[in-house]
């Protein structure tokens, strides 16, 4: 079984904290499904940066909380 994808955002929540927003509400999605979004992004901005990062608990290192 292919393991999941999930795209996630840094954004600021309410309070002003920095965060992650998650694309296609925090489910994890096809290789071809995040591929095809990372392409769109990469079209409408061509600085923005894409990070790939593997992980068995679906956990990221960077600070902040997941917003929603």
């Amino acid at each position: 079984k292919e393991a999941g994808y999930r795209i996630l955002s840094q954004a600021t929540g309410p309070d002003g904290a920095s965060g992650w927003l998650a694309a296609f509400s925090g489910a994890a999605v096809s290789e071809e499904r995040a591929g095809d979004y990372i392409t769109r992004l990469t079209k409408h901005d061509p600085d923005v940066w894409v990070i790939e990062l593997e992980s068995a608990t679906g956990a990221h290192p960077f600070p902040g909380k997941l917003l929603e």
